[in-house]
């Protein structure tokens, strides 16, 4: 086989379907490593937890439900808003919501950082 039998993107060193290099491959690769996970952190008197919905496209999917959440707790008097949070005035508990990439955890404290400043 002579170098000009062989399809350009071989030459480049792209190959398809399993070959080595598979462009596809690739970008299913990054987009699984750029997946979003939403987390909600419920700090009551006394009790702080995490839950992860993990799984998202990307970070304006999560954004969007997060504000789909918010809008869920409207309907609730003693709520009070923040950013991308809400506090109940008759028990005290926020629920707080937070968009990361999938790798990234926040109940794991960065060195110099306590958990409280989460």
């Amino acid at each position: 086989m002579t170098a000009a039998n062989i399809p350009k993107a071989l030459r480049a060193g792209i190959v398809y379907n399993g070959i080595k290099g598979c462009p596809m491959k690739k970008i299913c690769c990054l987009g699984l490593l750029l997946t979003w996970t939403l987390w909600t952190r419920t700090q009551t008197p006394t009790s702080d937890s995490w839950l992860a919905a993990p799984g998202l496209a990307n970070q304006q999917k999560c954004q969007a439900s997060i504000n789909d959440k918010l809008e869920v707790w409207k309907q609730f008097k003693d709520a009070k808003f923040g950013k991308n949070s809400v506090t109940f005035t008759s028990n005290n508990t926020t629920m707080t919501y937070v968009c990361l990439p999938e790798a990234d955890d926040p109940r794991k404290a960065k060195p110099g950082q306590t958990k409280a400043n989460l």
